[in-house]
């Protein structure tokens, strides 16, 4: 790989000195990953933040120097299965970086498909790739695992604002945990892992990241109702980032009113 920085025109570097909990470091090498606890239900409050749960391939991104390392959740370095993944990586503003994330590949309805995922990676094919970042361990010389996760995501958000495919940003949803989760199990999704805002990254089984699985059964449409027209319709997601929209339109009262447009990513004002 080259030494060389390719960035994308306008992006800029992200400070994260005056985030609390972030302290100067060296890069460090692979990361133990942060596991959930399995539980029944997604935990309740305004502590808590809410992710979809990907059914794919837990992977650590470094980057150092222009160049990119990829690691699986047992620290087996596959970099060169997915070169895609590694040239997006290259084009961050960042001289140093360690991402946590799932690689997916989307089905017809753009939900992650772990059989299609592991039929591409034994094909060699890699166009389908998206790969989901939802934190920030490490940026330009701050280790940033003791700062609280919405200040990690906050930073990640920034870093990924302008980030080449196949890197996406993973949404969060601030919403009431048991209606999210009842909506994402009616989407056919996998589940919700569940976080807490003020939590640090911590390596192992934590309690501070909860997971709930959806049962595979009869799924259902998400009626999401427009105050311009008055009429509901039938949520179908095109993509993970679709499907997170979806959920918090039909959860949030801040979408009460609210237009779900889903070709723009967001819930946008009416």
């Amino acid at each position: 790989m080259s030494a060389t920085v390719v960035r994308r025109r306008g992006s800029k570097p992200v400070s994260t000195k005056s985030i609390p909990g972030a302290r100067p470091a060296s890069p460090p090498g692979f990361v133990e990953p942060c596991l959930p606890t399995l539980r029944e239900h997604a935990p309740a409050g305004d502590q808590w933040v809410h992710e979809i749960k990907f059914d794919g391939y837990r992977l650590q991104l470094h980057v150092r120097d222009g160049r990119a390392v990829v690691f699986t959740r047992r620290d087996y370095d596959r970099t060169r299965r997915f070169p895609p993944l590694v040239g997006a990586a290259r084009a961050l503003p960042a001289h140093t970086a360690v991402l946590d994330g799932e690689l997916i590949v989307p089905g017809e309805r753009g939900i992650s498909d772990y059989a299609k995922l592991q039929d591409d990676i034994a094909a060699g094919r890699s166009d389908r790739f998206l790969y989901y970042a939802f934190d920030l361990l490490y940026l330009d010389g701050m280790d940033l695992r003791s700062a609280a996760l919405i200040e990690r995501k906050q930073a990640l958000q920034k870093l990924l604002s302008s980030a080449p495919p196949p890197i996406v940003y993973s949404e969060h949803l601030e919403s009431e945990a048991e209606a999210t989760q009842r909506r994402a199990c009616a989407m056919g999704l996998e589940g919700l892992v569940s976080k807490r805002r003020d939590a640090p990254y911590r390596s192992g089984r934590q309690e501070t990241w909860i997971k709930v699985k959806c049962i595979k059964s009869d799924t259902f449409p998400i009626i999401a109702s427009s105050r311009s027209s008055g009429r509901s319709r039938a949520a179908s997601p095109r993509s993970m980032s679709d499907a997170a929209t979806a959920i918090s339109c039909s959860t949030s009262a801040s979408c009460a009113a609210a237009t779900c447009t889903r070709a723009r990513g967001h819930c946008a004002k009416s």
